[in-house]
């Protein structure tokens, strides 16, 4: 021990590792974000930034006290909240209503740990077009399939989209330049969702809507009534209906009331052998579809008395 005190200081600094003066602690000044920009997304303004992950002597961000958005003119501007304190890409929507046919400036700060700002990012101006109001949209159920209506503008494309029930995704069916649009993939008794934009315009509110089918096929043509041996043959045009299922026959003897006859005919013609002397006979055909609507009766047909 009393030979290594005799030792000169500068070989007991070398032993120790004595490597130089110690730095001095880092401020907490974060970098100025480098890489702010904004654009118009139809009714919303998008901005974009990336917070450093560096302070101004190097020092390592894990997150920030606070980060400060502004928006507007000089001496008009407001904060927009940003949620977002570590490092890394940030994205926030803002509406454009509050800026509609005006321009906008954003420029971004970040607050170090230590309560030290950044500097101000550059200043970023978009210039605001006046957002397109969203289309009213109308939907009915058509022979054809789901109807979709609205007022349309002049030169407009429209966009149409459709979530069915049970589905998680809307998804676009079609598009229309025009104020209408047929759906006539849609089906009976299923629920649909319907949406509508323009190009420069928000998605409409959505119009819910589960089609019935109340829509009668068309009334049979062509009826004609030939007397037989002891029968009178009719015989009409087939109707044309993807869902048709049936024909039904009524008969009026004389002057009085239409009474069904013979049932559900799959063809388009029938032989009544119901006949009395001296009656005089009137025919009418109808056409049913598979949701049983029925339709108009056809022309009446009259056989003079057997």
């Amino acid at each position: 021990m009393r030979n290594l005190a005799l030792l000169p200081l500068s070989l007991l600094l070398a032993a120790c590792g004595y490597v130089g003066d110690p730095l001095p602690p880092s401020l907490h000044i974060p970098l100025a974000v480098a890489d702010l920009r904004a654009e118009q997304k139809v009714d919303r303004l998008e901005v974009r930034f990336t917070l450093p992950e560096l302070t101004t002597d190097n020092a390592g961000i894990r997150r920030f006290q606070d980060v400060e958005l502004r928006a507007g003119s000089p001496g008009s501007e407001r904060r927009i909240p940003v949620a977002q304190t570590a490092p890394g890409a940030v994205e926030v929507s803002v509406p454009v209503a509050e800026w509609g046919g005006t321009s906008v400036s954003f420029r971004v700060r970040s607050q170090g740990i230590r309560g030290r700002w950044s500097d101000w990012s550059a200043a970023v101006t978009v210039a605001v077009a006046q957002p397109v109001s969203a289309p009213l949209v109308k939907a009915e159920a058509t022979t054809g399939g789901v109807k979709l209506s609205w007022e349309a503008a002049a030169g407009e494309q429209y966009l149409v989209f459709r979530t069915a029930a049970g589905e998680a995704t809307v998804t676009q069916i079609g598009e229309s330049t025009g104020a209408s649009y047929l759906d006539a993939t849609a089906v009976f008794d299923q629920t649909y969702t319907y949406r509508v934009r323009s190009a420069g315009s928000p998605l409409s509110q959505p119009v819910e809507i589960t089609p019935r089918d109340t829509f009668a096929p068309p009334a049979p043509a062509g009826l004609s009534a030939v007397e037989a041996t002891a029968s009178v043959q009719l015989s009409w045009n087939p109707v044309e209906s993807a869902d048709l299922a049936a024909y039904q026959v009524y008969r009026a003897e004389g002057d009085g009331p239409f009474v069904r006859t013979g049932g559900r005919l799959t063809a388009p013609s029938y032989t009544d052998r119901d006949l009395r002397p001296g009656v005089r006979l009137r025919y009418r055909v109808t056409a049913l579809d598979a949701a049983g609507n029925e339709s108009e009766p056809s022309q009446t047909a009259v056989v003079p008395t057997p």
